[in-house]
Parts: C-alpha cells; sequence; structure tokens
C-alpha cells in the first residue's frame, strides 16, 4: 500500500503547523522491519519508506526504534528517531514522527495515467499509438 508521508520535526523540533502544511508529501510504501543495529548492537524496528516504482523520489531517512503510534481510517503516524550524517564521527539522532495518509484508489488510477501519459509523450512520433 503506498502512502503520501510528511515529516513532523526538523532536527528533533516540532514544525510549525505553517510549515507542516507547506512541505511536498513524499509518496512511498512504508516497510517495518526488525533488524540488526550495528550502532546500538541490538535488534531494533526500523521503518523505511520505499520508491514509487513510476516516481523515484528523495526518500526520508529511515526511522530506528519505529513504533505505529496512530493508526485510524485516513491517516497513520509513526514515530522514531532518524540518523544524521550516519557512520561518522559527527552522528545525530533527532526524534522523528511521519504523519501517513493512504493513497486512494482514485489518487492511483490518477499516479498510473500520468505515468502513461509521461511515457507516451518521450516515444518519437512515428512510435506513438495513433
Amino acid at each position: 500500500m503506498y502512502w503520501y508521508v510528511r515529516r513532523k520535526f526538523s532536527q528533533g523540533a516540532a514544525l510549525t503547523q505553517t510549515l507542516f502544511a507547506q512541505q511536498e508529501e513524499v509518496l512511498g510504501m512504508l516497510c517495518i522491519t526488525e533488524e540488526r543495529d550495528e550502532e546500538t548492537r541490538r535488534v531494533t524496528r526500523v521503518a523505511r519508506l520505499r520508491e514509487h516504482m513510476h516516481y523515484p523520489t528523495q526518500m526520508p531517512p529511515p526511522l530506528f526504534e519505529a513504533v505505529v503510534i496512530h493508526a485510524g481510517l485516513g491517516a497513520w503516524t509513526v514515530s522514531g528517531y532518524e540518523r544524521e550524517n550516519e557512520g561518522t564521527k559527527s552522528q545525530r539522532a533527532y526524534l522523528q514522527s511521519w504523519f501517513m495518509r493512504p493513497v486512494s484508489a482514485r489518487e492511483e488510477v490518477e499516479l498510473e495515467e500520468r505515468f502513461k501519459r509521461e511515457l507516451l509523450a518521450r516515444l518519437p512520433e512515428h512510435v506513438r499509438p495513433g
């Protein structure tokens, strides 16, 4: 299932309602798995967003210690810690939450139609269907 995601914090500080509303939603598929975390030397839950196959984009960093704190009809919230400068001496971890809303069936159809139009537009004129 694909989701539109917005981050609720910036370097651990809560975004204002205005900044939260102004940020662009990221389209991705949510995956939460248990993984071995070398930083903490234990197994932890990690939330990742996987790119939509037709619309690759810059994904937010994964959330470590991920927990679903709200799962309702129209939205989910997943919280955890995101890492900055991972694997370096200046690495930091910040509190982060993702506000997630599911992609509706209508939106999924619109995405597919848009992809088809963009794909056809890239074809040479003599190859395009009549």
